[in-house]
């Protein structure tokens, strides 16, 4: 049953469902908030699966979406999509993990159980097509999607309907990764900043070539290049860097290009 957040952006309701976490937890699986931005109509329309970095999808203090998330789901939406964002976070008992212990929430372990919660979740939904669905992730949830799109990953449910049909990390981190056997299980796109120091775009590079996955580098982009009006802020304590710290900011020639060439993805599994 669907529940209106007023408190939330325009067009978005909140829902539950669960992860398919239940082998990691011993016991029931973890039950996730998710929020949904939804175009006009009935549907049936094609979705996409948006997994949040490490801040987690809330602005801290504000108690509400942040703009980065809150831009996507708005303007997916009006191209025609269901957009479902999980919160990984927060039903852990965990508000973010930039400055926290990484292990206790990790994108290729917890969360992309909860990607394929999510998929399993659109699915059953009258107003979705099941076998046109995206996964999108930010970061940490960027690094998600590449795990979750490893052939034989253990948190794909037998009885998935279909799979995604696409996958598009932004910015995520790939030095993990790079040391894997990895063959995708659907497509895969990237897009990183060659002056991220948090995410670096080499490894990434060098991933995408290992596993002829296509691969879009920004000259002069930092980290977050897509977010909506973010001036050059540097973060501190950041526990991924070597440094502890990290820099981010938009940059309006990244994030036009990408807010162009995102939906253009988008629209090649609609076709399957």
């Amino acid at each position: 049953m669907f529940l209106f957040v007023h408190t939330l952006a325009a067009a978005q309701e909140r829902v539950q469902f669960p992860s398919t976490d239940g082998d990691l937890t011993g016991r029931a699986p973890t039950q996730l908030d998710g929020y949904v931005f939804r175009p006009a109509g009935s549907g049936p329309f094609p979705a996409v699966v948006a997994m949040h970095g490490c801040g987690g999808l809330f602005a801290q203090r504000q108690k509400k979406f942040t703009e980065r998330h809150a831009d996507w789901g708005v303007r997916l939406a009006k191209f025609g999509y269901v957009v479902l964002f999980p919160d990984s976070f927060n039903p852990r008992g965990v508000p973010d993990v930039c400055k926290r212990e990484q292990s206790l929430v990790r994108p290729g372990v917890h969360r992309i159980h909860d990607a394929y919660g999510a998929l399993a979740y659109l699915q059953q939904q009258p107003f979705v097509r099941p076998g046109a669905i995206a996964l999108l992730g930010w970061s940490h949830g960027g690094i998600t999607t590449l795990w979750a799109s490893r052939q034989g990953t253990k948190a794909r449910p037998k009885d998935v309907k279909t799979d995604f049909a696409v996958g598009i990390a932004m910015y995520p981190g790939c030095v993990a990764i790079l040391k894997t056997e990895y063959r995708p299980a659907f497509p895969v796109h990237l897009f990183v900043g060659e002056l991220d120091d948090w995410t670096p775009a080499a490894p990434c590079k060098a991933f995408a070539e290992k596993a002829g996955l296509k691969l879009v580098a920004y000259p002069n982009a930092h980290h977050s290049f897509d977010s909506p009006n973010r001036g050059k802020r540097i973060l501190t304590g950041i526990r991924a860097t070597a440094s502890g710290t990290a820099t981010i900011a938009t940059n309006p020639e990244a994030r036009a290009d990408v807010l162009k060439r995102v939906p253009e993805i988008l629209g090649t599994m609609q076709a399957r």
